[in-house]
This record gives C-alpha cells, sequence and structure tokens, in this order.
C-alpha cells in the first residue's frame, strides 16, 4: 500500500514538473520580471509610487484598491507592501498571446 502512495506522490509531481516545463516552452509561464522580483516582501509603496512603476495612473492604481484587486492598508491613505504587490503582478500577468500553441 505505501508503494502505491509514494508513486502516485512522485507521479504528481512529475506531472507538475511536465505542466509547468510546458507553459514555460509555451510562452505561458506566469514568473515576475526579475526587476518587480526584486522588490522587498517589507517594502511599503503609495498608489503614486505604484503608478509610477507599473507607468498607471494614480486613479487606476487607487480603483484597484478600493475594488480589493491589489490588497491594501488604508490609513489615511492606501499602502501597498511589496509582497501584495508582486502577488498582484504575478495574479494579473496576462499570457502571451503570440506564443499560443492549439494541441490536438
Amino acid at each position: 500500500m505505501a508503494g502505491t502512495k509514494e508513486f502516485k506522490y512522485e507521479r504528481e509531481i512529475t506531472v507538475a514538473y511536465y505542466n509547468y516545463r510546458l507553459e514555460r516552452e509555451l510562452g505561458l509561464s506566469t514568473e515576475l520580471n526579475p526587476l518587480f522580483d526584486a522588490i522587498p516582501n517589507e517594502t511599503l509603496f503609495s498608489p503614486s509610487q505604484v503608478a509610477e512603476l507599473l507607468n498607471k495612473s494614480n486613479e487606476t492604481v487607487r480603483r484597484w484598491c478600493r475594488q480589493e484587486k491589489l490588497k491594501s492598508y488604508c490609513q489615511g491613505g492606501y499602502i501597498i507592501v511589496g509582497n501584495d504587490l508582486k502577488d498582484f503582478l504575478q495574479r494579473s500577468k496576462p499570457k502571451s498571446e503570440k506564443k499560443k500553441v492549439w494541441l490536438s
């Protein structure tokens, strides 16, 4: 019985690795740009700093905060933690259109 469980676990890891590798090959992986990945997790940002970093308007970033798309804390103004910003970027990164391949 134990051998079966170990085999199943190894197979799940193999499948998970295969899916990750396939996504990378197809350009569908959701890895962050190293520039954003280098942001320290504890760093605090204002909406204007995030807007400048992402080349968006201040109002767009505030709207993401209000709509809870971007996790933030309100202390007389929005505060965004570096780790939450990276999570947001990870979730919202578009899949590459030009490398999309249909598998049959």
